[in-house]
């Protein structure tokens, strides 16, 4: 079935109708209720020549009339098809068309109720919706893709008044970021996480402290078995040699399983020992020399409520749908088939791989 095309005149003009419908409710009962002229008598208006006298044109009376019929009648009941759109109309609401309907145009410019412009360069469809309760500007759905976006620099773009910009819910997931050869997310700010984070591994990245124009500097992360908490720092020995090491207020309900280590600094310290382990939050340092210099490390593992209810299974069986799959399929000679996304997700690993398949053997613009 051939693509239905709206040419950017036409999208301008539906554009303008369809967010004058969405305020139609308001409006409507603002408009005077003018009397209806009889068949014979609007046809004969309709047949009437424009009054080039007016600033107005013939054209714009005719879509002033025309607006001022529709948010009347609250909604629009048909659709007219000329050149530039084909299809079928429909006499209910919502419209029906002939799909796929495709528009295209350059729009640089929208119109809409203040306050709902979006940032940016708008696009050549713009959905408003005025309902104060949980409804949609624009709302796809579909066995698969529900909506989809394309784009030289972003695909889909979402930006929320006051609040969140995009919502991704699934039964499996929620969101999925695929890139082959950049991020496949990005995120410029904070990042907030109320479950597990699963990843092969971590670091942090900043400018470096030495040469920050031209250098980065990196760090992994510390990573354990165990949900593992440490706490260091230096004591300084009394004249009795030693030392009560005073921890959190939080440390003795937050953790377990204490684990101890005690360095002396600027001399052997071959008689340093705990002499009390953590009760009530400190711990008791002796052994050492007056006045010596004490590095400790506690470490425990965290028994917080959290914690207790998601404990890391550290080894586990792959689900039987996974096995034979791989996290990092070329790290064992394997092609990108073998992962275990194409493994969860194969029918949509199957159309990004066609569509770059056909994104690259396009010609590229010069």
């Amino acid at each position: 079935m051939p693509h239905n095309i709206i040419k950017p005149s036409r999208l301008s003009q539906l554009a303008a109708l369809c967010i004058l419908l969405l305020t139609s409710t308001v409006l409507a009962k603002a408009l005077p209720q003018e009397p209806q002229p009889s068949e014979p008598q609007a046809q004969h208006q309709n047949q009437e020549s424009p009054d080039k006298g007016t600033t107005a044109t013939y054209a714009q009376q005719q879509q002033q009339q025309l607006l001022l019929q529709l948010l009347r009648d609250r909604f629009l009941r048909t659709v007219a098809h000329d050149s530039t759109l084909t299809g079928h109309g429909t006499a209910a609401s919502p419209l029906g068309v002939a799909v796929p309907l495709v528009v295209s145009g350059d729009v640089d410019y929208i119109v809409g109720p203040p306050g709902t412009v979006p940032f940016g360069t708008p696009g050549v469809i713009v959905g408003f919706n005025t309902n104060q309760g949980r409804a949609a500007g624009v709302y796809g759905s579909a066995e698969f893709i529900g909506v989809r976006g394309f784009g030289s620099v972003i695909g889909v773009l979402g930006e929320g008044r006051p609040d969140t910009g995009v919502v991704g819910r699934g039964g499996l997931t929620g969101v999925l970021g695929s890139s082959s050869g950049g991020n496949a997310g990005e995120f410029d700010g904070n990042v907030r996480i109320t479950g597990t984070l699963t990843k092969a591994g971590g670091s942090f990245k900043i400018d470096h402290p030495l040469d920050p124009e031209r250098k980065y500097l990196s760090h992994s992360f510390v990573e354990s078995p165990d949900m593992k908490n440490i706490y260091d720092g230096v004591a300084v020995l009394d004249a009795e040699g030693g030392a009560v090491v005073q921890l959190p207020d939080y440390f003795a309900a937050l953790n377990k399983d204490f684990r101890y280590q005690l360095t002396a600094i600027g001399a052997p310290g071959p008689s340093l020992y705990i002499a009390e382990k953590v009760t009530g939050n400190r711990f008791k340092v002796a052994g050492g020399a007056p006045g010596m210099e004490v590095s400790w490390q506690v470490t425990g593992i965290r028994q917080d409520a959290w914690a207790n209810a998601h404990r890391i299974q550290v080894e586990e069986n792959k689900p039987e749908k996974e096995r034979k799959h791989y996290l990092h399929p070329e790290l064992f000679g394997e092609s990108e088939e073998m992962s275990v996304q194409w493994a969860i997700h194969p029918e949509l690993m199957k159309q990004m791989k066609e569509e770059a398949v056909k994104e690259s053997a396009a010609p590229q613009p010069k």
